[in-house]
């Protein structure tokens, strides 16, 4: 069993925040002001139910259990950084290379299934974003833009997911 009491306080803030920043990440790579508002929303009341999904693993229910309200705060500073700079890939590089330490540190930490279970949880966190905001009033039209799924397979790698 793994949970908070296996990280340092600082560890376990970037362990707790990660799936958030995932999330806030697809949100801020297909930004628009309509589809950030939309997408958060969906993020705060979708939260639980995504890690209700995984309750078998204890890492995912500690993650779970220690986010707060603070988490819409870290959703929207990680979308206007990211968005404030689309003109290169750095923030994007930045908060993906993030991603993949958090990812490091946990599979040094936890067992595999809880690892996996983890990673999991923060990529469906994104995938809910991304599907929040549909990107076409057509009825056919794919809910998830190219660019967000460009992104979300790019996350999945950092994930170290195989998708």
């Amino acid at each position: 069993m793994i949970d908070g009491g296996d990280f340092t306080l600082e560890e376990w803030d970037t362990v707790t925040a990660m799936p958030v920043v995932a999330a806030a990440l697809i949100s801020a790579v297909d930004y628009s002001a309509q589809s950030e508002r939309k997408e958060i929303d969906t993020f705060a009341r979708h939260f639980k139910r995504t890690a209700a999904k995984h309750k078998k693993s204890h890492l995912v229910q500690a993650v779970h259990a220690t986010n707060t309200e603070d988490d819409l705060r870290v959703f929207r500073d990680v979308c206007n950084r990211i968005a404030a700079q689309q003109s290169g890939d750095t923030p994007i590089d930045d908060e993906m290379r993030r991603i993949n330490n958090v990812v490091k540190l946990v599979d040094s930490r936890a067992d595999e299934s809880e690892a996996k279970a983890y990673k999991r949880f923060a990529y469906e966190c994104a995938v809910l974003v991304a599907r929040a905001h549909k990107e076409s009033a057509l009825p056919f039209a794919n809910p998830i833009s190219r660019t967000e799924d460009f992104y979300l397979r790019r996350l999945g790698r950092a994930l170290g997911l195989r998708l």
